[in-house]
């Protein structure tokens, strides 16, 4: 890797103003109450359905982050709009009023993910309600990509409150009363790695298409951070697209589409985009990677070049065969990311836990989480990667991996 390369990286990564490890493992914060000690109050008082108070630390993912009663999930937004404007007019400011912004930003397209899924589940997905949530999630992730590095973010979040509230309606109406709980790549910092991975490739395409639930967060946030640091330097518009579709999925009950819906789903993208548009399935981790395939071999039979990418790679089982489930084929995933996916299982044990404790956090149980964050575990990933070197399964990305967890140690003990 040359060294403007990794110069380049490493600027991007400098300009982060978060702390990586406040991040825990599923991409929640955990800030000291002396950071924030102006505001804490405020922080309490007012936006108790965002934080929860753990001993020397607050929390910024509650049981309303993960609930899955839809009603509770519309009324949430429409509170969220208040808090907002009050934060605005505030005395709230420095670090304690961007990490709230950013709280608030992250409750958003939370919402608006668990929406979007459950309108193309009951076959909505060319409607109206879609383009407006789209156009709403791209927003959202400019916004918090603008938290995550600007200095003086000029903000003004755009809430489309009047067509939440309609979608709810009649979805409820219809008997639609619970949603997905979360997003599996949920983990902001984990984002911003899975795009610097990619970074030289990036500005080849022209559309991200990312499958639902898990890459909810995936494509809007690429996107985001392409748009704040212009990659490639020009005006190229990237537009991003959902897919739903999942195999082995663990909520497949509640979730999967069926051969009509999905083939429904491909015609509309190919109606929209032309058959020379470059595309990128990007999703949030890869293991059979039957998701992948079922997408990548639907896309090519109209759009010339289809390219694959997931933010974590399922390694255990490809080195290991750790589980009953065959392993992705290498050669199939055009960008393979070296660095190893935090398994389904833990993220659902790690978010129960956190819904679970509520107000009863201990001081070394936030120590234990924030230390388990994949952001800035270098020596875990260095050691993955030893073996899968070993194995020749990395092509040219190997070398990017390798500096970039070099740099986000760095970075994270000079935090």
């Amino acid at each position: 890797m040359t060294k403007n390369q990794i110069d380049t990286m490493k600027n991007k990564i400098e300009q982060l103003k978060l702390n990586p490890g406040n991040f825990g493992y599923t991409g929640e914060l955990y800030i000291e109450k002396k950071d924030i000690s102006n505001d804490f109050s405020y922080i309490i008082e007012h936006c108790s359905d965002y934080f929860v108070d753990c001993g020397s630390y607050i929390c910024n993912r509650t049981e309303n982050y993960y609930s899955s009663d839809l009603a509770d999930t519309i009324q949430l937004y429409s509170s969220t709009k208040g808090i907002y404007e009050k934060l605005l007019t505030s005395e709230i400011s420095g670090e304690g009023k961007r990490l709230t912004l950013f709280t608030i930003t992250e409750y958003l397209m939370m919402i608006i993910s668990k929406l979007i899924d459950i309108q193309v589940i009951h076959k909505q997905s060319i409607g109206a309600y879609y383009n407006k949530f789209l156009d709403n999630m791209n927003s959202l992730s400019a916004t918090l990509v603008q938290l995550m590095f600007e200095d003086e973010p000029n903000l003004n979040l755009e809430f489309i409150e009047a067509e939440v509230k309609t979608f709810g309606t009649e979805v409820m109406q219809s008997g639609v009363i619970t949603t997905r709980e979360y997003v599996e790549m949920d983990h902001k910092l984990i984002l911003f790695r899975g795009f610097l991975l990619i970074l030289e490739e990036l500005p080849k395409y022209d559309l991200i298409v990312s499958p639902l639930l898990g890459g909810a967060m995936t494509a809007p946030m690429f996107i985001g951070f392409y748009d704040y640091f212009n990659s490639a330097g020009t005006n190229k518009e990237m537009k991003a697209e959902f897919i739903k579709y999942g195999q082995y999925d663990s909520n497949a009950d509640l979730t999967n589409v069926g051969d009509n819906e999905f083939d429904q789903q491909i015609e509309r993208l190919t109606s929209l985009y032309s058959n020379d548009s470059n595309i990128l399935i990007a999703d949030d981790s890869i293991g059979s990677g039957g998701t992948c395939s079922k997408i990548k071999e639907a896309l090519s039979s109209y759009f010339k070049d289809v390219e694959v990418h997931s933010v974590e790679t399922y390694w255990f089982r490809k080195l290991f065969q750790q589980d009953k489930y065959v392993s992705f084929k290498s050669e199939e995933v055009e960008l393979l990311s070296p660095f190893c996916a935090r398994h389904f299982i833990n993220i659902d044990a790690h978010i129960k836990t956190i819904k679970e404790l509520k107000n009863s956090y201990l001081d070394n149980f936030v120590e234990y989480n924030r230390n388990l964050n994949c952001f800035y575990d270098y020596e875990l990933n260095e050691e993955i990667m030893g073996d899968l070197l070993e194995h020749k399964m990395l092509n040219k990305y190997y070398s990017r991996a390798q500096a970039l967890v070099k740099l986000e140690g760095n970075f994270a003990k000079k935090k």
